[in-house]
């Protein structure tokens, strides 16, 4: 079994999710998404991407490029986060409406992002 087939097989299972499920999810034939678990096969380009979006990491996690599923490399072969920088996008866009965040505003920001996320756990 290759690096992705193991991968993927891991993602689906953690999902709770069987072959047949992962085939229908991804509109594709069951013989599919085992060859890719076997390793016979590597997906495709797009359908690596689609089952790295459904599965929430990057495709070069799914690859066996890195061990972090939140982290790509570069063309030089380094980590590259793929992490948004919540502050630096709250800049941006109220720099694009003309406006400065101000620091008030970003610490509620931040504040509700922290509360919805010990929400979720």
């Amino acid at each position: 079994m290759t690096k992705t087939g193991k991968r993927l097989k891991q993602l689906r299972e953690k999902r709770g999710l069987k072959q047949t499920q992962l085939a229908d999810i991804m509109n594709v034939s069951n013989r599919t998404i085992s060859v890719y678990e076997k390793g016979t096969v590597v997906p495709p380009t797009e359908n690596l991407e689609r089952l790295a979006t459904f599965f929430d990491v990057t495709t070069d996690y799914l690859l066996g490029r890195t061990n972090n599923p939140k982290v790509s490399l570069n063309e030089r072969g380094e980590e590259e986060s793929t992490k948004i920088n919540v502050e630096e996008m709250l800049d941006k866009a109220w720099l694009l409406k003309g406006n400065k965040v101000s620091e008030e505003l970003k610490r509620e920001v931040f504040g509700f992002i922290e509360f919805r996320m010990q929400q979720k756990k």
